[in-house]
């Protein structure tokens, strides 16, 4: 039987060909032992957008959809991991800035990546590495 890292599909492309920096990734460590990270795989090849509570209002996250052990992040040097219990599933997104520098050119910068973890439609963590001022951010609910 495959393990669920061998049922994800893989990426061909570098992460600095999908306009990620190499130090900036995630990495999923399942139930059954196998790991994925962004090297390798999309989120958007594990996950699904999902309509969440999050502190008295609401927002749509990207849920991964195989049953995880930990979501590991690291962005600029900095890392954080997040345990998942049973019935728990997790999420990431990458935060940016844009600029526009004339109407025809937009920089785009990562400046941080999210992660958390959801129970019953409801975020009961959440964590964000800032990567202007070099720290983990974090709530629980």
């Amino acid at each position: 039987m495959k393990s669920i890292a061998e049922q994800i599909k893989k990426e061909t492309l570098s992460l600095e060909q999908r306009g990620v920096p190499s130090d900036s990734f995630f990495r999923l460590i399942f139930t059954d032992g196998s790991t994925v990270d962004e090297h390798t795989v999309n989120w958007s090849d594990v996950s699904e957008a999902e309509y969440v509570e999050f502190s008295d209002q609401h927002k749509t996250v990207l849920l991964c959809q195989y049953p995880v052990k930990e979501l590991i992040m690291s962005h600029g040097g900095i890392t954080t991991t997040i345990e998942v219990e049973e019935g728990e599933k997790v999420y990431q997104s990458i935060a940016a800035t844009a600029t526009y520098a004339s109407e025809q050119t937009v920089i785009q910068k990562i400046i941080g990546r999210r992660i958390g973890k959801v129970r019953d439609g409801k975020v009961t963590e959440e964590r964000f590495i800032d990567g202007r001022t070099s720290e983990v951010l974090g709530m629980k609910f």
